[in-house]
């Protein structure tokens, strides 16, 4: 409201060339926390139960007390300062778990438990990146003659998905996108298939998609790793950070251009088709994108579930959606 207002005043007054601030807003939700409360004893109350500070709680028998979920209030002292936080999980944490507690625009629980998670999870991102910058400094046997397509791929995938999200405020799932990304290269880095071009492209893209999440600890790898290459490394042993500003360092994770995918390596490879006769789901199969609907129905008739509700195939009629479902409609009442 205050944005508008003043947006109008400097419109009215010829100092903005626009009068509205906004092209879309979108509000976060409401951010609540568990709070104790007792009984209320106004007999008028169109609630039963009040919110009371935590030292009220204690002054009450337990029975007296429950537990709810409760607008965080300086009234009340259940309010969770950032600063607390910043200095028991670091700021990354922080700031990590709120994009991914919830959508954007839904009220949600604060949780100390998910903060936690959110630490744990960058701890593994920040031993992944470290562990094979240093195998992969350390190994004068490195060879790239081979390559691994599914990363290459995963990759593209990723950053399109994250690039979508960021753009439609859905912090949440790009956040999920991120960890099963770096849960993927985890995998290969523990199953020693790290050893490709697309693998190091990868780590360095993990990177980079994270730092708008996590922007001190990428700024930290960015100029560990000198900026994967681009500059001698930094030694987290001398002490020294590292200078973004430096011109004869990386520069800055923050002024990086953003990863880019190819529609074409970011499609999935296959797609789950959902079998039903007469309207009932009663089997799924993979099959690789693009497959005609001939070959999807053929396919779909081998499978003894779908023989044994299907005995005439050519009396059945087929309603087909594009790489999703396959509803074969019987002419007579088996398998209804």
């Amino acid at each position: 409201m205050y944005a508008r207002f003043w947006t109008h005043v400097l419109h009215d007054a010829g100092l903005l060339p626009f009068a509205e601030p906004f092209a879309r807003l979108k509000n976060q939700g409401m951010l609540v926390v568990r709070t104790p409360h007792r009984r209320s004893s106004d007999p008028n109350a169109t609630e039963g139960w009040v919110p009371i500070t935590s030292a009220e709680a204690s002054t009450l028998p337990p029975e007296e007390v429950i537990f709810r979920a409760a607008k965080m209030s300086k009234s009340l002292r259940n309010v969770i300062t950032p600063d607390e936080m910043v200095g028991k999980y670091g700021a990354d944490s922080l700031r990590l778990y709120e994009l991914f507690m919830a959508p954007f625009d839904q009220e949600v629980e604060w949780s100390e438990d998910g903060i936690n998670g959110a630490r744990r999870f960058l701890g593994r991102v920040w031993d992944l990146v470290i562990k094979w910058d240093l195998a992969h400094q350390s190994d004068a046997t490195i060879t790239y003659d081979t390559s691994d397509d599914a990363i290459r791929r995963l990759r593209h995938k990723t950053v399109a998905r994250v690039t979508r999200d960021l753009e439609r405020f859905r912090f949440n799932t790009m956040v999920a996108a991120l960890m099963e990304f770096a849960n993927a290269l985890g995998e290969r880095f523990r199953g020693n298939s790290w050893r490709t071009p697309e693998f190091a492209e990868a780590i360095e893209t993990l990177v980079r998609l994270l730092a708008p999440a996590s922007p001190f600890m990428t700024e930290s790898l960015w100029q560990h790793t000198g900026g994967f290459g681009r500059a001698p490394r930094t030694s987290f042993a001398s002490g020294a950070a590292g200078d973004p500003f430096d011109a004869t360092g990386p520069g800055s994770i923050h002024q990086q251009d953003w990863p880019s995918w190819e529609d074409a390596l970011a499609q999935d490879e296959t797609s789950t088709v959902v079998i039903q006769v007469n309207g009932k789901v009663r089997d799924r199969f993979d099959v690789p994108v693009g497959t005609e609907e001939s070959d999807v129905r053929s396919q779909a008739l081998t499978r003894p579930r779908i023989q044994e509700l299907v005995p005439d195939p050519d009396g059945c009629r087929y309603h087909y959606v594009t790489g999703r479902l396959l509803n074969i409609v019987t002419t007579g009442t088996k398998g209804h």
